[in-house]
């Protein structure tokens, strides 16, 4: 059995402190081994978990909190959220199986004049992989999930909201392929694809298709050091106007391009210190949405 607690942030200087972001999550599991003959292992890890998200709701053209006639609407993303989820992992020869479940639901703070953000997330994936060889494998997986709201409208093909239209419903469907191979001892490579649909399930207006490129590098030099390099590429195209909701501005695309290296040294079996780079750009055919971010990192592992 286990509890565990996540704490993920981004906390900026007072100037900026309206775009702290912060991500909390407490999980009570177990991870129960079910492996039977040698050849085979089996293991089923499930865990009920409470969530806590805080983020403002600024406008990008100022940088300042939104308002709606006056009325702070800042508070517009913040929820909370409860769920249960199970991870299945089958190893069999040189067939390794599996699948993840998933269910939450987010209650979101209220706000004055606009519509509530509460809704319920379901996803399920199935993954399989196959040794090739000693040095390669071959990785697939299949995945689907929905996104129900409450009271969130959902746009028509104009872009405007009307009373009449239903609660936003979202439907995504993908495809995961992958590859990896050992070059000697301590070099692996992989790169991998994804391809992520999502239809808005009342009249497409917010539809989008994301494909997503990934190539890593790992170089273990001794069996207490480790570097990795991964290159990132995500492309979202949209049909429609994502953001200013104009329709006349035809469709829209977001490219997201990072890359990050990393180094990891063990100094003893509990203990592990790590440092890394990352960039990243992101374009627009929206010109709200572009920016580049660079970031360095040090943190400290211990295991008990």
């Amino acid at each position: 059995f286990r509890v565990g607690y996540r704490l993920d942030a981004d906390f900026y200087e007072a100037e900026f402190s309206n775009a702290d972001r912060v991500f909390q999550r407490l999980e009570f599991g177990a991870d129960i081994d079910l492996s039977g003959e040698s050849q085979r292992r089996r293991r089923l890890q499930s865990a009920f978990y409470l969530t806590d998200y805080f983020q403002s709701n600024i406008d990008p053209d100022d940088g300042f909190d939104r308002e709606v006639s006056g009325e702070d609407i800042s508070e517009r993303f913040w929820y909370k959220g409860a769920g249960i989820e199970t991870d299945f992992d089958h190893d069999l020869g040189r067939w390794t199986y599996g699948f993840d479940l998933r269910l939450e639901g987010r209650q979101y703070k209220r706000v004055p004049f606009v519509a509530n953000y509460d809704h319920n997330l379901s996803f399920v994936r199935a993954r399989a992989a196959y040794s090739l060889t000693d040095r390669m494998m071959v990785e697939f997986g299949l995945l689907k999930y929905r996104r129900v709201y409450d009271e969130r409208l959902a746009r028509d093909l104009n872009g405007s909201f009307l009373t009449t239209n239903e609660p936003l419903e979202y439907d995504y469907s993908g495809m995961e392929l992958g590859v990896s191979y050992k070059i000697g001892r301590p070099f692996e490579i992989g790169v991998s694809y994804s391809r992520l649909d999502r239809r808005d399930m009342f009249v497409g207006y917010y539809d989008y298709t994301q494909d997503y490129i990934r190539l890593r590098a790992t170089y273990r030099p001794t069996a207490r050091l480790r570097f990795s390099a991964i290159v990132r590429s995500r492309v979202y195209d949209y049909p429609n106007a994502f953001v200013f909701n104009d329709p006349a501005a035809g469709p829209q695309e977001l490219d997201d391009i990072s890359a990050e290296i990393r180094g990891e040294f063990q100094f003893t079996s509990r203990w592990l210190a790590w440092a890394e780079l990352v960039t990243m750009d992101v374009t627009s055919t929206d010109p709200r949405l572009g920016y580049m971010r660079n970031q360095s990192m040090f943190g400290v592992l211990w295991r008990l």
